[in-house]
């Protein structure tokens, strides 16, 4: 580890990518940006990103195209999960909190549980939020809210 040196709570966002720049220049690194929504900000940042040849590495991960065929780099198209990955995925993150020995779903809301996640539609953010909603719901009254209420309206 090595410290930066300077207080950065006080400078623009101007001085924070400067500061950025020097500090990363001639140092092997691994920047990871999660997310990036806007070409704006990957124009921003990516000059405080050197190049040096060394080896550094920038993964970007976005939803927008546009963002990722501005990177200059190799774009990496991820798939929906299939389904029985998405059932999996729900599944660990639904039940194993209360008990972190089982993946499967309990008999009573599992109808409801299949529904849920097929219209997830295979995104993966979208399968561990609802499992993380889900793990608290014990009821198969609370489930079937949720299926009836919640704004199935999933993009990216």
């Amino acid at each position: 580890k090595q410290e930066v040196g300077v207080d950065l709570s006080t400078m623009t966002y101007s001085q924070l990518l400067e500061v950025l720049a020097i500090f990363l220049a001639r140092k092997r690194y691994v920047a990871v940006l999660d997310d990036v929504c806007d070409n704006e900000f990957w124009m921003k940042i990516h000059l405080s990103l050197p190049d040096q040849g060394n080896g550094s590495r920038v993964l970007l991960t976005t939803r927008e195209e546009d963002v990722a065929e501005s990177c200059f780099g190799h774009v990496h198209r991820l798939k929906p999960l299939g389904d029985t990955a998405a059932w999996q995925l729900f599944c660990k993150k639904a039940f194993s909190i209360s008990n972190p020995n089982t993946t499967s779903c309990p008999q009573e809301p599992e109808i409801l549980a299949h529904g849920l996640v097929k219209k997830c539609g295979g995104l993966p953010l979208a399968i561990v939020a609802l499992g993380g909603l889900m793990s608290s719901k014990k009821l198969e009254s609370d489930w079937t809210r949720v299926c009836n209420s919640w704004n199935w309206e999933l993009s990216n």
